[in-house]
């Protein structure tokens, strides 16, 4: 006989009869029911609307039961109908089998289910309804990762750990395939937030943001939170526990508040000379000559735009020297290929004073035999191009040198700025300038490893952005040099 579905009873359901003994040396039930803000969630998502599909997203803190959580939703929405089909997907394999499966088997009765291993599938018993789980992120290209769950049907997708390497494309590809018919069909992730691409997903407009802290977890043990609260840093205490966006690292961009930036308002925090943004540089101007930084990752290049003029600040001359600014990019999402680049760029800016590429510039190409160089002489004529070395020692380096232009020099005064208007000649991508600026960080000091270039991780959106401006820094963008007095 088919349970009838209460959210109250559905904990004594997947109970079983199962009792523990608490620390109190009682007996109680093995699985207690979900808490008030559990269950505030649980409500919304099984309100009937079969006309659309839920885009829910829970960001909560540890201990805030979001494992235990996820799979109390499965088994839910698998006994709604036979006709269910639920997808659970992790950041990966070992997080799959780690917690996912263990989970699973923990809380849920063995007899409710059968599991196909071969087939990454869970058959709910007392429907015949599907789960199908796997790993977000596969080993394979970005395409091929983010297409990986073309062509299967779903009524649902739980997401755990969204916010671990978070795919705007793949989200916007699996949500096509929830397209079964049912009463209830959504879209779920959970995470413990992190800035960035998760972020930008859960504050979409089309999105029902539910926030969660370690502290509404009623169920913990004594001195749980208190423990963990004692052993972190007040950031980390803010995302671990509170579950509020914030990243833990050193900020290599100080100052970057974009969300504060108010155009009307030049004195806010982030405006130049304190912040990143130029109050007076507003755009690209024709009149004056640029440069071209580009990174060439394929599909995922990019390029970068940067003029740059005097620190004049307000009619007053703050220092000497130049004050270089960004004032465009071009980081397309899919084809980033050097000649369309050159011609976009060239439609839109004319002709720059200079391209710096890495020691590839001048590299043939495995498709058709053509060097980024050859394209450049082709669309841009004779412009001098500075092949840029990537050795670690070199790339390291160019940090230094990036850091000492972004850091403050006297008075707070920056080198390197953006403009106010800055131009994204492909917004919608996200792995521009101004991402890097907000999600660029330097690791925790505990997670620097001796040899590392830093930042460097091919999985941040933003790596091939970076690389370029680090490059045009290397050969254009030189800070000053200072002589020292022994007097």
């Amino acid at each position: 006989m088919k349970p009838q579905i209460t959210i109250d009873g559905w904990a004594n359901f997947l109970n079983d009869g199962r009792t523990v003994i608490n620390e109190k040396g009682e007996e109680e039930p093995f699985l207690k029911p979900p808490h008030p803000k559990q269950l505030a969630l649980i409500h919304d998502l099984f309100q009937p609307d079969p006309n659309r599909v839920k885009l829910f997203d829970l960001c909560c803190g540890r201990a805030f039961g979001k494992s235990f959580l996820t799979i109390f939703i499965a088994t839910m929405a698998l006994s709604l109908s036979p006709h269910e089909i639920g997808l659970f997907l992790e950041p990966d394999w070992r997080r799959v089998k780690r917690v996912f499966l263990k989970k699973w088997f923990q809380i849920v009765p063995k007899r409710l289910y059968t599991h196909r291993v071969g087939d990454n599938l869970i058959i709910w018993n007392p429907t015949g309804a599907q789960l199908f789980y796997g790993p977000r992120n596969i080993t394979a290209g970005s395409a091929a990762m983010e297409d990986a769950q073309l062509g299967q049907d779903a009524t649902f997708i739980l997401s755990d750990e969204e916010s671990l390497k978070c795919n705007y494309n793949m989200y916007v590809n699996n949500l096509g395939i929830i397209r079964e018919r049912s009463n209830v069909r959504f879209y779920l992730t959970a995470a413990t937030p992190r800035p960035g691409a998760y972020k930008r997903l859960v504050t979409g407009k089309t999105h029902k943001l539910y926030r969660g802290s370690s502290y509404d977890n009623p169920y913990l043990p004594p001195n749980t939170i208190r423990d963990m609260e004692a052993n972190m840093g007040r950031a980390q205490a803010r995302r671990e526990l509170l579950g509020e966006f914030e990243a833990l690292e050193g900020s290599l961009w100080p100052d970057a508040n974009w969300e504060k930036w108010d155009p009307k308002n030049p004195n806010t925090d982030c405006a130049w000379p304190n912040g990143n943004r130029h109050d007076t540089f507003t755009t690209f101007d024709k009149d004056k000559p640029w440069w071209l930084g580009c990174d060439l990752g394929g599909a995922n290049g990019a390029y970068v735009v940067v003029q740059k003029t005097d620190a004049v600040y307000r009619g007053r001359m703050l220092f000497s020297g130049p004050v270089w600014v960004a004032v465009a990019d071009l980081c397309p999402r899919r084809d980033a290929n050097a000649e369309k680049a050159f011609r976009t760029l060239r439609e839109h800016f004319g002709v720059p004073a200079g391209i710096v590429g890495g020691m590839d510039i001048n590299t043939e190409s495995a498709g058709n035999g053509k060097t980024v160089a050859f394209y450049s002489r082709n669309i841009f004529s004779n412009v001098k191009i500075y092949p840029c070395s990537e050795r670690d020692e070199d790339k390291q380096l160019q940090y230094t040198l990036l850091s000492s232009l972004i850091n403050s020099y006297k008075d707070g005064h920056r080198r390197f700025t953006i403009a106010r208007d800055f131009i994204s000649l492909e917004p919608e991508s996200y792995r521009g300038v101004q991402e890097m600026i907000v999600e660029d960080a330097w690791p925790a000091d505990d997670k620097i490893r001796e040899g590392d270039v830093l930042p460097k991780n091919k999985e941040i959106t933003v790596q091939h952005t970076r690389d370029a401006l680090l490059m045009l820094t290397g050969k254009i963008m030189k800070p000053a040099r200072y002589s020292y007095s022994y007097e």
